[in-house]
């Protein structure tokens, strides 16, 4: 297994060579250049949500184009241990400032750079501080495209998200190539690195490496639909080689009825056996647009297979990719965590019911109440990768629920939000003989301000 790791790092690392040839072949192309791609085609433009990079609609000159944001983050972590007895507060205020640069020498060649410095302080509740410094190298890209056909090639530090970001959300370091067959359908082929950068000081060594096979179609009817396979190697101890092989799509079902769709079976090598496991999302948010504040309701259930026999040597517990974020917009303007914005699960041994309303109150503004009831698949006493600090008895299945609350306002240079989420612990968190544990609260906002 040792051999192998080596041949991988080494395939791998034949990447920078890659790039340099490819910015040759893009230089000499700049005699030919017709008119530069606008804006708007550019990388980090337009902006997706608070965390995208920010828009490169600054021109430097008529080649390079510059984009700028600062951000001002609190969040407060209350009682994440469900315990009143044992004070843990955090606050973190999170101060940060974003750079992109987009350098386009022709049509055929966009070289793009993403880079966050950020200064965080955190008090807990006896009052003592700690502050951490991040200059976080996010992209920095080559993106090549022949004008006259449908492929694009992109190298080095490329940031994968899809809309729901249920897959990924995270910048690796790698190639991907990208066709378009017909109008509407795109195939995409990608071999992939985490791999964290932080300049300030040393950040985390090569966690996996991934392959992915897409394809994608968008028709006039806006219900996009996508096919994938993607395939992870681990590289820590207690390695897992999961593949997934999945579904997503999402669009306008009928008139003012948004839909969403993810559905995927985890197969591969597992720490207990053969992985053999299902996940399951899917929700739909209707707006009613004819009415005053523009009310929309809000549905969705989230299934993520459990592992009842940890013995058989068969792994049923789904897992997700490892580089998803489970943030995307409903009804409103500002993205959050669907799973909640407190408890933040990996949909691992779990269903999730989510229902919830939101209005408009304002033309840029949005408030959105939601319900998430949380319920283990099969009898566990963990859960993958979720906030508290507890893990649940193995007793009952009853996680729980939470209440969030979000807003958001958004003018053309400042985006702000305001993020609440309550969780009342169920019978899983009860220790045997007492009551069920005491509730947690978190509270985050943000405001984002782009030059």
């Amino acid at each position: 297994m040792r051999g192998k790791v080596v041949n991988k790092r080494r395939t791998l690392h034949l990447l920078p060579i890659t790039v340099v040839l490819l910015v040759l072949w893009a230089s000499g192309a700049v005699a030919g250049a017709a008119a530069i791609p606008p804006v708007s085609a550019l990388p980090g433009s337009p902006k997706r949500d608070l965390e995208a990079p920010p828009d490169t609609a600054f021109a430097l000159t008529d080649k390079l184009h510059l984009g700028l944001e600062f951000e001002l983050e609190y969040t407060l972590d209350n009682n994440f241990d469900l315990d009143d007895r044992n004070p843990d507060d955090l606050e973190v205020l999170q101060v940060q400032t974003s750079l992109a640069l987009a350098y386009v020498p022709s049509p055929r060649a966009t070289f793009f750079l993403d880079l966050d410095l950020s200064q965080d302080f955190a008090f807990d509740q006896q009052g003592e501080e700690e502050s951490l410094a991040e200059l976080e190298l996010k992209e920095l890209n080559l993106t090549l495209r022949e004008p006259s056909s449908r492929w694009k090639l992109e190298a080095g530090r490329i940031e994968f998200s899809d809309e729901r970001q249920w897959l990924y959300d995270e910048g690796l370091d790698g190639l991907r190539l990208s066709y378009q067959v017909p109008s509407d359908l795109t195939a995409m082929l990608a071999a992939s690195r985490k791999h964290d950068i932080e300049l300030l000081r040393r950040g985390e060594e090569d966690q996996a490496d991934y392959f992915e096979f897409r394809l994608s179609r968008d028709p006039d009817n806006g219900r996009v639909v996508s096919l994938y396979a993607l395939a992870r190697q681990d590289r820590e101890e207690g390695h897992e080689d999961p593949v997934f092989i999945g579904l997503q799509s999402e669009g306008e079902l009928l008139d003012d009825l948004e839909y969403w769709l993810e559905l995927a079976y985890a197969g591969g090598h597992g720490e207990n056996g053969r992985i053999e496991a299902t996940g399951l999302d899917f929700g739909a948010v209707y707006e009613f647009g004819e009415l005053a504040l523009q009310p929309s309701l809000i549905l969705g259930y989230a299934y993520g297979s459990g592992d009842g026999d940890p013995v058989d040597h068969r792994d049923r517990d789904f897992r997700q990719s490892g580089l998803q974020d489970n943030e995307a917009k409903f009804a409103g303007g500002v993205s959050s965590e669907y799973y909640g914005v407190l408890l933040q699960p990996e949909l691992s041994n779990l269903r999730i019911f989510t229902a919830g309303a939101g209005i408009k109150p304002l033309r840029n503004g949005s408030l959105e109440l939601l319900y998430h009831g949380y319920r283990q698949d099969k009898v566990s006493a963990a859960i993958r990768d979720a906030e508290p600090n507890k893990d649940p008895n193995g007793i009952s299945k009853e996680l729980g629920y939470e209440i969030d609350l979000v807003a958001g306002y958004e003018t053309k240079h400042v985006e702000t939000k305001l993020a609440v989420g309550y969780f009342r612990p169920g019978d899983a968190f009860a220790d045997p003989g007492a009551g069920r544990d005491d509730d947690a609260l978190f509270l985050e906002f943000t405001i984002q301000y782009e030059f």
